[in-house]
């Protein structure tokens, strides 16, 4: 029976609060089974295999290699950045194509810098459907020096 829009459980043929709540229960898994897909199946997933941080005449050179072992290409930008106390940042991007099965490396000075200074590296790897790589430099820090 209904009364204006109320379904009553005791009406012929209507719909049991059990029926209902079975219904529910039964489509809930399939509902969220079909959500779960994780949001980096279809990420590209590369390395880092050199990160070096070298000296250079007043200056220091970073050496970034990308290693993209997968069946895709791989577009990266790579932010690379020395800090030091007292100074301010300095900051290099890179926009590479890392093809599928290959390697790729990059060399980028940062020049002139303030001899005597310990300056610190640090990597970051983004790119759409690629997954993050944040790194220090190898080796962490140096000193600028006269000759390099």
């Amino acid at each position: 029976m209904t009364d204006g829009n109320v379904v009553r459980s005791d009406a012929p043929g209507g719909l049991s609060r059990r029926t209902l709540v079975a219904g529910a229960a039964w489509s809930v898994p399939v509902v969220v089974g079909l959500s779960a897909v994780p949001a980096e199946a279809a990420s590209v997933s590369v390395s880092l295999s050199n990160r070096n941080l070298e000296l250079k005449p007043k200056g220091l050179n970073v050496h970034v290699g990308i290693n993209n072992d997968n069946n895709t290409a791989a577009n990266v930008t790579v932010t690379i950045t020395l800090t030091a106390a007292g100074q301010a940042s300095e900051q290099k991007v890179l926009v590479l194509s890392v093809p599928a099965h290959a390697y790729k490396d990059a060399n980028v000075v940062f020049s002139p810098l303030p001899v005597g200074v310990t300056y610190y590296g640090s990597i970051k790897v983004t790119g759409a459907g690629v997954v993050p790589i944040t790194t220090v430099t190898d080796p962490a820090s140096l000193i600028v020096t006269q000759s390099g």
